[in-house]
């Protein structure tokens, strides 16, 4: 398990990472995404956005026992991660429903990174990322 140092005055404490981002979702059996998503793929997870529909697909690409994880965020808030328990050479998908533009005109951010996730050990671990694409994929209407 990965930890985190803090030191307060002059005690040291340990303390464990948070084992989950705030919205902790395990993806649905799916086929691969669709064309024209924007797709992150190294050798252990491939993870991809379809801009219309919001889904999340990961990709488990590696026999490890791990699971295939995209931990995601938006620039207008929120996080989270979606989860391929399925298993090698599995695709999963989440379906979520992101804000698009601002009021200002500015197109929401999606922003993620892939992981793997031992439940067995409770470990994390960072393989690649970021990466980064608006939620939209045309641009946000202008404020008049």
């Amino acid at each position: 398990m990965r930890k985190a140092v803090a030191i307060i005055g002059t005690t040291l404490m340990l303390a464990a990472l948070s084992a989950a981002p705030a919205s902790a979702e395990l993806g649905v059996a799916s086929g691969g995404p669709p064309g024209g998503a924007v797709c992150a793929t190294d050798n252990y997870v491939k993870s991809c956005f379809a801009q219309n529909g919001d889904d999340i697909y990961v990709y488990d690409a590696e026999k490890d026992g791990a699971s295939a994880v995209a931990r995601w965020s938006l620039s207008g808030g929120g996080s989270g991660f979606c989860r391929n328990q399925r298993g090698y050479g599995t695709w999963v998908k989440c379906d979520k429903n992101f804000t698009e533009c601002f009021a200002s005109g500015a197109n929401n951010t999606f922003r993620w990174e892939n992981w793997t996730y031992d439940a067995d050990l409770a470990d994390w671990n960072f393989i690649s990322g970021p990466y980064a694409v608006g939620v939209s994929p045309n641009r946000c209407p202008q404020p008049v």
